[in-house]
């Protein structure tokens, strides 16, 4: 099948993959939906 090397993949390209991610948890900056309080309780309110 054509599409069969798209879905194969070896210890190597795995943690090159992982390397160019960020860890879990660890945001940069608070995105600016989550800083407006007003559009937080608004969605609680939901």
């Amino acid at each position: 099948m054509t599409t069969d090397h798209y879905t194969e993949i070896d210890t190597e390209m795995k943690r090159k993959a992982t390397e160019k991610t960020e860890p879990v948890g660890t945001p940069k900056r608070v995105p600016s939906w989550k800083r407006d309080k007003d559009l937080g309780a608004w969605l609680e309110a939901l």
